[in-house]
């Protein structure tokens, strides 16, 4: 069982659990770059790098992965509201 000590660090804690599970549903090519992004804070070049894709991929890759994200949460939220 959770504890919160207000309702707005139980939404933050619920939707930090819901984008967790939305990126763990993504195709690995982009929850890798998300991951090295966002959680091993790599450079753009960097994960080009370790990945050993271009640059433009990278950039390409991140943007699909937020779009996918993107409407992953308009979907949850539209179940929500029904």
């Amino acid at each position: 069982m959770e504890f919160c000590i207000s309702d707005e660090t139980c939404s933050r804690s619920e939707d930090l659990d819901y984008l967790t599970k939305a990126v763990m549903m993504l195709p690995v090519i982009y929850k890798e770059v998300l991951t090295l992004k966002y959680v091993q804070e790599l450079s753009n070049a960097e994960i080009a790098q370790t990945l050993g894709i271009l640059e433009a991929t990278v950039r390409k890759r991140l943007e699909r992965a937020r779009h996918k994200l993107k409407e992953s949460i308009k979907q949850e939220e539209n179940t929500d509201v029904l």
